[in-house]
């Protein structure tokens, strides 16, 4: 059964103050209060450790206490930076578009769409039969839409009609300068 420090010493020191008085002997009463002395200091620095202890104790809970709202505002931070990154790497993306967007329009370039027409047209020849209307669908575009970029290509100069036919229309091809612009921009 454990026993409490204190209580122990507190026995101790009684147990031998009594042996102390009952002892007629000199040598062994001093010893015996060599012993009570050696007790004391005992004593004495279990209390200055205990207090000590108390002390350490008293600083981790206020420590904790301080380490909880820092906690919280460390996980709160990080979401702000995961949302900010997320948020950067939008913009980059967008950025990205754009900057792809004015290189077209500063260089000339035309769009994607109509640029696909072009690339299915560089390669038909006088016998092929493509008009503008299998041309868009091929493409996959709605008719208005289609017409626009196929007006872009004829705009530019870059098709001509090769030959037409009562009952289906005009037929398509790119030019010498259709196929340049294929060849100069990588496409073909």
């Amino acid at each position: 059964m454990p026993v409490d420090p204190i209580t122990a010493i507190t026995t101790l020191r009684s147990l031998i103050t009594s042996l102390i008085e009952s002892i007629t002997d000199r040598k062994h009463a001093a010893e015996l209060r060599e012993i009570q002395q050696i007790i004391s200091s005992l004593d004495g620095e279990y209390f200055r450790m205990r207090k000590e202890s108390l002390q350490l104790e008293t600083n981790y809970a206020q420590l904790q206490q301080r380490v909880l709202p820092l906690e919280a505002r460390v996980t709160a931070a990080d979401a702000e930076r995961d949302k900010a990154l997320a948020e950067l790497s939008k913009l980059k993306a967008k950025l990205s578009e754009f900057t792809a967007q004015e290189e077209r329009r500063s260089s000339n370039r035309l769009p994607d769409e109509s640029e696909k027409m072009l690339v299915a047209l560089s390669g038909v020849g006088r016998k092929d039969e493509v008009t503008r209307d299998t041309l868009i669908a091929h493409a996959g575009l709605p008719k208005a839409r289609g017409d626009y970029y196929f007006d872009l290509l004829t705009n530019a100069k870059f098709v001509r009609v090769t030959h037409g036919r009562m009952g289906a229309g005009s037929f398509w091809a790119a030019t010498p300068e259709g196929r340049s612009y294929l060849v100069d921009n990588k496409l073909i």
